[in-house]
């Protein structure tokens, strides 16, 4: 029974390992300890350094490598996020970065149960661009309002141009009927 059961749970594990690597996202896990369990393909390229080896290793406490990336301009130089804690582990919850490339991630770490966390990695790049665009355009609109002062023709009168004559009907009286 024993062996039934962890067959099942190496079977599990192998399914999920699966399910991790295909993953098109940056995803990690940390063990309570916050070392580095596993992560699939598309961590191990974002974590690759000028010489293309990956900075990540199993077993590494997590801290190591926020150095490594803090040491090698992984996040850009004006990123001003408070990126991990004092002992250099990272703040767990979500949080958004710019790289050193230029690129927006959004990185969520969810706490599971079992005491693993999983760090997942989503490259927000173009939504961050059409948010620029989108201010970009406020910002034009807001100048070209203020540019706009003074009304470019002329306002309408409020009262007819010409004073209507009265007619009076005493004789003798400019508008008096002519015989």
């Amino acid at each position: 029974m024993v062996a039934t059961h962890v067959t099942e749970g190496q079977a599990t594990a192998d399914q999920l390992n699966a399910a991790i690597a295909i993953m098109r996202h940056p995803i990690i896990i940390l063990d309570r300890d916050e070392r580095i369990v596993a992560f699939n393909t598309a961590y191990g390229d974002l974590h690759r350094g000028a010489d293309d080896i990956c900075a990540a290793r199993p077993g590494m406490p997590i801290g190591d490598l926020v150095a490594w990336r803090r040491d090698n301009g992984f996040y850009a130089p004006n990123a001003t996020e408070v990126l991990s804690d004092a002992n250099g582990v990272p703040i767990k919850g979500e949080a958004t970065h710019q790289l050193g490339d230029g690129r927006w991630m959004f990185v969520d770490r969810y706490g599971l149960p079992s005491g693993l966390n999983l760090g997942v990695w989503i490259d927000v790049t173009p939504m961050k661009e059409a948010e620029a665009r989108l201010r970009a355009t406020a910002e034009r609109q807001r100048n070209s309002k203020s540019n706009c002062a003074t009304p470019s023709r002329r306002p309408r009168p409020t009262r007819w141009p010409f004073r209507p004559r009265t007619i009076v009907s005493k004789a003798g009286s400019r508008n008096a009927p002519r015989n």
